[in-house]
């Protein structure tokens, strides 16, 4: 896994760095699954392939505590998704995730993000949730599921909406899919993938990282 560059890195000096790295890639991988070592394996080997927009599914039993561990090592840890407290981005936060993805917009999780330099996607789906999102501060808004309101179609209507919210689509997709979203104006895409399946998720992750 990669080492931290410096411990004398400041906060927004960080924070700075990962929105570079997140303009340039704009393919966040979420990962899931029904074990911390499933996911931990899965993370592994991205980061072995040089992707390090990875964020891991905070509601798995016990990977705050393996993330504080990737932390005492000196190594980078991943961003979270499904955090739905200032609680929950605390603890995260605080085991050395770089990336927040909320499960909705909510002033205690953007004010503990906004102090910390830490880059936060808050959840929304609805235009009013996407509005609140963005005035409450969150750097971006995660658009989850965005299938379920008409995928491409609905991203685009949101853009004509807020054409200065930077919006992220969330959810099970293809790479085709990503690319489509891409090409429609997303800020950055976030594919949810289940590590359960282990032989269609490494097929997946070299996808994704190939066509964006």
């Amino acid at each position: 896994m990669t080492k931290l560059k410096s411990a004398q890195t400041s906060p927004l000096e960080r924070y700075k760095k990962s929105i570079e790295i997140i303009e340039a890639r704009r393919l966040f991988i979420l990962l899931t699954g029904e074990s911390v070592e499933q996911v931990l394996g899965a993370l592994g080997e991205l980061k072995e392939r040089g992707h390090g927009l990875v964020c891991v599914d905070y509601r798995i039993p016990g990977i705050i505590a393996r993330m504080k561990s990737i932390k005492r090592k000196g190594e980078m840890c991943p961003g979270v998704f499904s955090a739905s407290t200032a609680k929950d981005v605390r603890r995260a936060i605080n085991a050395g995730a770089q990336y927040i993805f909320s499960t909705h917009a909510d002033k205690g999780v953007t004010k503990k993000c906004r102090h910390e330099k830490i880059f936060l996607a808050a959840g929304a789906l609805t235009p009013k949730e996407v509005y609140e999102a963005n005035e409450l501060g969150a750097d971006a808004v995660s658009i989850y599921p965005c299938s379920a309101m008409g995928g491409v179609n609905w991203l685009i209507r949101l853009i004509e909406m807020f054409p200065g919210i930077k919006l992220i689509p969330t959810d099970v997709m293809t790479p085709e899919e990503a690319g489509d979203y891409l090409k429609a104006g997303a800020y950055a895409v976030a594919p949810i993938l289940d590590t359960r399946n282990t032989e269609e998720a490494r097929a997946l992750f070299q996808d994704f990282i190939d066509s964006n």
